[in-house]
């Protein structure tokens, strides 16, 4: 087969069974070996962007999410910033692992420069390739979903980023944890044309596949409800994959969880934007009484991880807020206090801290638990924790 695939071809490319050959072999069996090393992680946190930062991973790992992944990083800035890596602190230590970290870019010797820097930081389990980004952003650089329609430019980029992660494999001290090439794609609407795709990745060094069901042309955050992700698209990739496969779209609840492992036969579920605002319904390992607990159980991981208040007022406002804007009016003063949030300045400014705001949470009046199941937003989104409701907040195009 020719080494360098065009996205025209890509849709005839006869779909190898070198799974059979040794080096196949080999090379899964080394994917196998580093998945059940991190712990065979079933539950995920997806990376997104302005959000994922570690206070959110560490409240979901409280609640029950296995392995999570930080915002995409840019990995031209970088390799070549000091102070934009400093934007990128790994702040959660040991209480946010497994943890992978996400590279966008589709510059082969950028993204292996920049692997190699992360996993020298020693506080990721896996680099990713961001190639499910759908945004204007992107399409500027040819990198996320766009990445898709360049398969040689792909393989290229997961190739250099494997050659950078095995260097620093081999040189990293007896007992230390391996770092993973790992990979996060799209779906196109005609399923040969992925299979073929992440057969490509695959053989070029990927060590794991998350497959988002959706198509590019489908959007991201907040335009999800554009079009549903596809379970079966994401199930066709697992059968003939030889390396874990993580799918992504349509969880909003544990309900949701079970289903998707059930029709995708993936070996983890990852949640976006659907454990938003309710992480609790879908990581359920730890019972909650009502939204203002997660939001108090956030504002102690945005202590421990010295969360800006940008990020803060990120998880706590709007409305894709860990809070209900139902108890946010009853409680006008909290509500000044969280929008003094939006500020790059640092808490001092603020007129209260993290550990201040998580007593104000849970020293909020019980009001029957109404702000946790209630419709909570101006519009009355409908909203069933039983995930009677799923449909139509998912169809939602405000979420």
């Amino acid at each position: 087969m020719a080494e360098v695939l065009t996205a025209i071809d890509l849709t005839k490319l006869h779909i190898s069974n070198d799974a059979t050959t040794d080096a196949a072999a080999a090379r899964n069996e080394a994917a196998w070996a580093w998945y059940a090393s991190i712990g065979s992680p079933k539950l995920f946190v997806a990376p997104l962007v302005g959000y994922s930062e570690p206070a959110f991973r560490v409240l979901c790992r409280t609640l029950g999410a296995q392995c999570c992944s930080t915002p995409m990083i840019d990995a031209a800035g970088y390799a070549a910033s000091p102070r934009y890596r400093a934007e990128y602190a790994f702040s959660g230590g040991a209480a946010d692992r497994p943890l992978t970290a996400q590279l966008g870019g589709s510059d082969p010797a950028a993204l292996a420069r920049a692997a190699a820097l992360v996993a020298a930081t020693g506080h990721c389990d896996a680099v990713e390739l961001n190639m499910g980004c759908p945004q204007r952003c992107a399409k500027k650089t040819g990198s996320g979903a766009f990445l898709m329609e360049d398969p040689a430019r792909a393989v290229a980029c997961i190739k250099a980023m494997r050659a950078a992660l095995d260097a620093h494999n081999a040189g990293r001290p007896a007992g230390a944890p391996k770092v993973a090439c790992v990979v996060k794609i799209r779906c196109f609407d005609d399923v040969a044309r992925t299979l073929a795709l992440a057969a490509a990745l695959e053989r070029a060094g990927a060590e794991m596949l998350t497959v988002h069901g959706r198509t590019r042309h489908a959007g991201g955050g907040r335009r999800t409800a554009a079009q549903l992700a596809n379970w079966d698209w994401i199930r066709a990739v697992k059968e003939r994959a030889g390396i874990p496969v993580i799918s992504n779209g349509n969880v909003r609840h544990a309900a949701d969880v079970a289903a998707c492992f059930e029709a995708t036969g993936a070996d983890g579920v990852m949640s976006g934007v659907g454990c938003l605002r309710r992480p609790h319904a879908v990581f359920t390992a730890r019972a909650v009484s009502s939204r203002r607990d997660v939001a108090a159980m956030y504002c102690d991981a945005a202590a421990a991880t010295s969360a800006t208040p940008r990020q803060v007022h990120a998880h706590l406002v709007g409305k894709l807020a860990l809070t209900s804007a139902a108890a946010l009016r009853r409680a006008p003063d909290l509500r000044a206090l969280l929008g003094a949030l939006d500020t790059a300045h640092p808490w001092a400014t603020t007129g209260t801290t993290p550990a201040a705001l998580a007593k104000i949470f849970r020293d909020l009046p019980d009001d029957g638990g109404d702000d946790d199941r209630a419709s909570d937003d101006e519009h009355g989104t409908p909203v069933d924790d039983g995930c009677g409701g799923w449909q139509k907040v998912w169809r939602d195009k405000r979420f």
